[in-house]
């Protein structure tokens, strides 16, 4: 073990590392297997971690959702990409994407999207600068029908329809 007696135990460790930022358990973990902790005190620290709600993956993924959708715009399927990043359980952030990015939710940032792009493509002609705009809404993980959709509404609006 790296940890020795003199210095912080593994817990404090922890504690540091955690006290910085939220964190989900595999991000824990993996630091803690970093100080050549072994596994049994690194699955106990983390079963206390857990108890003492210091790490909590469910509300690590509501915090982060609220967070990205409060600073970006972003689609429910980049949200996935990045949670599954944080190696939370895939089920967990399916069921959290769905009750926290509604349809709603999804459309209006879509929409938002949608509407920087249009702008920056303003010197194309409109047909050139819908594929842009669409091919855009698409890398970001928006779908087709939805991109189409929002690059149509952004479109009525600047043309007062």
């Amino acid at each position: 073990m790296k940890v020795n007696s003199k210095e912080k135990s593994p817990l404090s460790h922890a504690a540091s590392y955690i006290d910085r930022k939220q964190r989900t358990q595999a991000e824990v973990e993996d630091f803690l297997y970093s100080l050549d902790i072994s596994e049994v005190e690194v699955m106990t620290l983390i079963e206390r971690l857990k108890s003492a709600a210091l790490i909590d993956d469910e509300k690590y993924a509501e915090n982060y959702i609220g967070s990205r959708l409060a600073t970006k715009p972003m689609s429910r399927a980049s949200l996935k990409r990045q949670l599954l990043s944080h190696f939370i359980d895939e089920t967990l952030v399916d069921r959290k994407l769905f009750e926290l990015v509604t349809d709603e939710i999804e459309l209006e940032n879509a929409v938002k999207c949608a509407g920087k792009y249009m702008t920056r493509y303003v010197d194309y002609d409109s047909f050139e600068r819908n594929n842009r705009t669409i091919k855009r809404l698409l890398s970001m993980g928006f779908d087709y029908d939805t991109a189409r959709r929002c690059v149509s509404l952004v479109s009525s609006e600047e043309n007062g329809i």
